[in-house]
């Protein structure tokens, strides 16, 4: 809706397990980051992606994990602000190739350079993490595994 003040992300491989509100502290969304030299190797493959379209090297890799949260104006400026780096949207958007973009990462590192106030951070290397808001899976590896949590789960309540 256009009265919408933020935006929650969250995967098909996900199981909302709590309140989505508790997603915010003093009105603003948690956001994790992690420092890249604490990511594994087959996910730091986003760095150089995301610095290739930011036009700076992000210190953090920012998709942690879900739910996601977004004040809903910050797709209008990282569009603004990648538009004004690489062309107009349809000239180079629709051309990337073998998945070479992680849109969270591009989000956050958005959010962490110009919008840094608007969120609660959370450095995964320093803080405690918040409580799970969401069981997350991992559907590319099948969800058979994943079934036979959400049925236990699903059993208990």
């Amino acid at each position: 809706p256009e009265d919408a003040t933020h935006v929650i992300h969250i995967d098909s491989d996900c199981l909302v397990v709590a309140n989505l509100m508790d997603l915010f502290i003093d009105g603003k969304p948690i956001m994790l980051k992690t420092p890249w030299e604490l990511i594994d190797k087959d996910a730091s493959v986003w760095r150089g992606v995301t610095a290739h379209y930011m036009g700076f090297d992000p210190e953090f890799e920012y998709m942690r994990r879900m739910p996601l949260v977004y004040p809903s104006r910050i797709y209008n400026d990282l569009t603004i602000y990648l538009e004004n780096r690489h062309g107009p949207w349809g000239n180079w958007f629709y051309k990337i190739e073998n998945r070479r973009l992680s849109e969270f990462n591009l989000l956050g590192a958005y959010a962490d350079k110009f919008m840094n106030g608007e969120f609660h951070w959370v450095d995964t290397s320093k803080d405690p993490l918040p409580p799970l808001k969401a069981i997350q899976g991992w559907s590319w590896g099948g969800f058979a595994a994943m079934k036979d949590q959400w049925d236990r789960l699903y059993a208990q309540s």
